[in-house]
């Protein structure tokens, strides 16, 4: 498993978006990954997106980088433990 490591945290509070994160895995940064939570659900990570407008007015979003699944767990319980800390001072969220 490389080194992984959450460099950066931003905590909002916009709708569902609960922040963004930077992530160095191994020797690559990676930039923007979402903190994402719906009403009466768990939060999860996003990676990074790319946003593409289509003809009829409706957007599709498109993954700038993939992660393994055993890599975006982890990316995901890494940036969530810090969104913990940061956001809530390590209570349950």
């Amino acid at each position: 498993m490389a080194n992984i490591e959450v460099l950066k945290l931003k905590v909002m509070q916009k709708g569902s978006l609960k922040g963004f994160a930077s992530v160095r895995l191994g020797g690559v940064t990676i930039h923007d990954f979402r903190i994402v939570q719906q009403d009466n659900q768990d939060a999860w990570v996003s990676p990074p997106q790319k946003e593409v407008p289509m003809q009829d007015g409706k957007k599709k979003y498109y993954p700038v980088v993939e992660l393994s699944d055993t890599l975006k767990a982890e990316v995901q319980r890494l940036v969530l433990e810090a969104y913990k800390r940061e956001a809530f001072d390590g209570r349950d969220f």
